[in-house]
């Protein structure tokens, strides 16, 4: 994976295999190294690297986070056996988070045992790469005033959630439980951003671009979450919400935005906001809806759903199309 240095921040190397993030005997100034003699522990403004000299067996490769961690720059590169970074304490409200406040760097074969990840650089031009990372690294929070990109495609099932700053998908794809924008700025390019959620815009800048939002592989029971209600006329690429072959799902949609080219695959809800009554209007402009046979599609009265260019319908008298109002009468 890359490997963030600067002249101007020192850098710590785990060495000893398993411990504890606060112990100063696992941190050292050479990769491979003995532990520091100043007894250093990484700080904020400290880059940390994980390598193949840090010492991780296949029953020696927990890194506990026994404390609040910290690390500008965190650099995974190549550390042997699965690594995990788990927390020990606490639950909830209460997990012991790790803020990053430059740029991540992870590698294929390792693991987040964490609750969250806090970025929070106020540093431009930060990036992120997944290296192959596939799985579970905790819910992460971009809470810094400084900027990120992702360098390679990202897929995590947890939620990405935007308060501060500048992220940037920079084309990739992302694949991620939720994602959550209440500020900031976020630019999407032709990026595919895959959700098995939500989409929550509640506040900040979005630039969506050419970008293909896709609810996927939607459950038996589950519902997905598509609020917009922020910025009336915002603008969106295309969307879609897929259901998984044979189950039953339904996707509410909130807020008064526009879109190239919703795609619906289930039953679906069209509203205001998410979460008010049913009597909710919204103003929402689509190019081209695509509706499936078979499906219930739910309008708030009072409402405007425009079509500039196609309206896609198709059933038979055994597989109907339902339109109708949220409230009976």
């Amino acid at each position: 994976g890359a490997i963030f240095s600067g002249s101007s921040v020192p850098t710590l190397y785990w060495v000893g295999g398993a411990g504890n993030w606060s112990d100063a005997m696992h941190w050292s100034t050479t990769s491979g190294g003995a532990p520091s003699a100043e007894c250093l522990l990484p700080t904020n403004t400290v880059n940390v690297v994980f390598d193949e000299n840090s010492g991780f067996l296949p029953n020696s490769n927990v890194i506990n986070f026994d404390s609040e961690a910290y690390c500008q720059n965190m650099t995974w590169n190549n550390a042997p056996n699965k690594p995990i970074l788990r927390y020990i304490s606490g639950g909830g409200s209460n997990m012991i988070p790790l803020s990053i406040y430059g740029s991540l760097s992870m590698q294929k074969e390792m693991a987040f045992e964490i609750g969250y990840i806090h970025f929070k650089t106020s540093l431009p031009n930060q990036n992120i790469y997944s290296n192959g990372f596939v799985g579970l690294s905790g819910d992460w929070t971009m809470d810094g005033t400084g900027s990120w990109a992702f360098q390679d495609d990202y897929n995590n099932l947890n939620s990405i959630s935007l308060l501060k700053g500048s992220l940037n998908t920079n084309n990739k794809n992302i694949s991620v439980g939720s994602f959550y924008i209440s500020g900031g700025s976020l630019s999407l390019g032709s990026s595919t951003i895959k959700l098995r959620e939500i989409w929550s815009y509640n506040g900040g800048v979005v630039d969506a671009g050419t970008s293909h939002i896709i609810f996927y592989d939607l459950l038996n029971g589950s519902n997905s979450t598509f609020n917009s209600a922020y910025n009336p006329g915002q603008q969106y690429y295309d969307i879609s919400f897929l259901t998984r072959s044979g189950a039953s799902t339904k996707s509410f949609i909130a807020g008064n935005f526009k879109a190239n080219k919703v795609t619906l695959t289930n039953d679906a809800r069209f509203s205001g906001n998410y979460g008010d009554t049913n009597n909710d209007s919204f103003n929402t402009t689509i190019n081209t809806l695509i509706l499936q046979p078979s499906k219930t599609y739910s309008l708030a009265p009072a409402s405007n759903l425009t079509i500039n260019d196609n309206l896609y319908l198709s059933g038979n008298p055994c597989r109907v199309t339902t339109l109708q109002s949220t409230v009976s009468g």
